[in-house]
């Protein structure tokens, strides 16, 4: 019912094939800097609070993966920190709590991704 969120650095040459390069070698690998699985709190609450207002959070689902750059993580901070202000249960707290710490990583490294992946 959850989803796993992580914080990537995705690898440099991702999509690239490297010059010298087997077929049967693995390219570089994206390095995941922070994880945590949510396991619906984000659904329980923004459905609690109006998901009219929350819409970037909303679209948060355990059906679907998304990768949210800077841009994405901005939204995604406005809206953690509009709720975080709202009665949230220790549980959704510290999953707000944790994503948001991941979010401004994004916001202070542009190369960083939050990475959404739905069970």
């Amino acid at each position: 019912m959850g989803f796993t969120a992580e914080l990537v650095k995705p690898a440099a040459t991702r999509g690239k094939k490297a010059r010298g390069r087997r077929k049967d070698e693995a390219g570089p690998q994206d390095e995941v800097l922070d994880a945590l699985f949510e396991d619906g709190e984000i659904w329980r609450a923004v459905r609690r609070f109006g998901p009219d207002r929350f819409p970037t959070l909303f679209r948060l689902d355990s059906h679907s993966s998304h990768v949210f750059d800077a841009y994405w993580a901005g939204l995604t901070l406005a809206e953690i920190e509009r709720i975080e202000g709202l009665e949230l249960t220790r549980a959704e707290a510290g999953i707000f709590a944790s994503l948001r710490g991941m979010g401004q990583a994004c916001l202070l490294d542009k190369s960083l991704v939050m990475r959404f992946t739905g069970d």
